[in-house]
């Protein structure tokens, strides 16, 4: 992933954020369709080791996986590559907390975050203890 200038200024941003953070503190960021949400999502979560990036849909999973170069041969193993590299819906992520599968994560990256007041996204939030996040969205 090459990113261009305005985009690394983009990560270095968030970054910079979730470094100084305290739990509950979110930032927005708001781009147009096209501009390269995905790869500053995928950056920031990249060089945050202690971050998941929580995404919508698994066909956004599969877009992302394709950014990075990560190859796949059917729908689970798309699932267990994507959660080998801290990257989940919202609903998957929850449930494995609820287990006790995954250690709650440190902060989020949240794609598409206009769905954040959905009920499982709160969950999330609350199975953190209101981890730090910074959030996407065309909308």
């Amino acid at each position: 992933m090459k990113l261009r200038p305005c985009q690394e200024a983009a990560v270095q941003d968030a970054l910079a954020f979730l470094a100084s953070a305290k739990p509950g503190d979110k930032k927005l960021y708001a781009a147009p369709t096209g501009s390269g949400k995905s790869i500053i999502e995928l950056a920031v979560q990249r060089q945050a080791p202690y971050a998941w990036l929580v995404t919508p849909k698994v066909e956004i999973i599969m877009g992302m996986m394709n950014k990075l170069d990560i190859e796949y041969s059917s729908q689970q193993d798309l699932l267990e590559k994507a959660w080998a590299e801290r990257i989940a819906t919202p609903i998957t992520l929850r449930n494995a907390m609820l287990r006790g599968d995954v250690q709650a994560p440190k902060a989020l990256v949240l794609d598409e975050s206009h769905h954040d007041r959905a009920s499982s996204w709160q969950d999330i939030h609350l199975l953190t203890g209101l981890a730090p996040s910074v959030g996407y969205t065309a909308s």
